[in-house]
């Protein structure tokens, strides 16, 4: 059984929401920003120029760099202890830029923080995490990628955002025991807390593969793939991370396994499917060599292979070069 730590830091918070106004990475959530902007207003000339120096300090310490993401220090040091934890990767210059940041930021932060909201999804979510199912789905997701646990205990970390549409998000950047959780404090209603709980597994599933055999397929087939229209799918990911995104999806959220699992949301008619024909048609798009949402494709790509996963978890199959096979054929139609 996995054990599940929940946190709601004020630093945490603080730090996403100065790091997403300045929309230093394309996974940046811009509503975010516009609905946080209707409670305090508008970013002024001097605000956006500080942004600035900052963004250029997130780019050089980003995901994908042979650095350390600066969100890891802040997420996985205790609470007293994360500001000073960059002062030892950043120069005097940047580490003081960053201090100035947020405290210039921290007024407009405290009218959008909602500790109580962010405790009220703790308390929910910590039920439904414990529960059976869930527990279930873990297992489902640990065989089908035929993977091993990096740890039988994952912190969860709590943040908050407004938005009239998106219930929750997630991101898996922090090492093997950590994931954040995007939560809405606008809406607070249990089967967005499951869906929530949902997401969170889709980042667990990011951890289980990295020490799984369908890793191992995948980096051996996609070698020899050729995926002629990967180019025209935005944002742009190449084949083996792409591939990887879709087997993610595949289990959690809107994949087979959180179907067979829910109790308060169908992932499958209730999200999965809705506009569907809007999702054909970019299929039908990419097919065509023109240009595409990743979300869209992935998500008509899932609803293809319900059958072909829910097979797998019943019959308590792993990944293999079928599997994998199955999945190439679709992505490179029209190639």
């Amino acid at each position: 059984m996995i054990k599940f730590n929940l946190i709601n830091s004020y630093t945490e918070n603080l730090f996403f929401f100065v790091s997403n106004l300045s929309e230093f990475h394309f996974s940046c959530r811009k509503e975010y920003n516009e609905e946080w902007q209707k409670i305090f207003g508008k970013i002024n000339k001097e605000e956006a120029k500080l942004l600035g120096k900052f963004r250029v300090v997130l780019k050089k310490h980003g995901f994908n760099k042979d650095g350390v993401y600066l969100g890891v220090l802040i997420f996985t040091s205790s609470e007293n202890q994360k500001l000073e934890s960059l002062e030892k990767i950043l120069s005097a210059r940047d580490f003081a830029l960053v201090k100035e940041t947020l405290k210039k930021f921290e007024p407009k932060f405290k009218q959008i923080y909602k500790k109580n909201k962010i405790d009220e999804w703790i308390k929910i979510q910590t039920e439904i995490l414990e529960s059976d199912r869930i527990q279930n789905a873990i297992k489902e997701m640990v065989l089908l990628l035929g993977a091993k646990l990096s740890s039988n205990r994952i912190n969860i970390h709590l943040l908050g955002f407004m938005s009239p549409n998106k219930l929750a998000a997630g991101g898996a950047n922090l090492g093997p025991h950590d994931i954040t959780l995007e939560m809405p404090v606008n809406r607070i209603e249990t089967w967005i807390g499951e869906w929530g709980v949902f997401v969170a597994l889709h980042e667990l599933a990011h951890l289980m593969f990295e020490n799984s055999k369908a890793k191992n397929i995948l980096s051996r087939k996609v070698k020899a793939a050729s995926i002629k229209n990967i180019k025209n799918i935005k944002p742009q990911r190449d084949p083996y991370n792409l591939m990887k995104e879709l087997i993610i999806e595949l289990c959690a959220p809107s994949g087979y396994i959180c179907e067979k699992n829910s109790k308060n949301i169908k992932p499958l008619s209730e999200i999965l499917v809705t506009n569907l024909g809007d999702k054909l048609k970019e299929f039908e798009k990419y097919k065509k060599g023109q240009p595409v949402s990743c979300s869209c494709l992935l998500s008509y790509i899932v609803w293809q292979t319900y059958p072909l996963v829910s097979l797998y978890v019943n019959k308590k199959k792993s990944i293999d070069s079928d599997f994998i096979d199955s999945l190439l054929k679709i992505l490179e139609a029209g190639a």
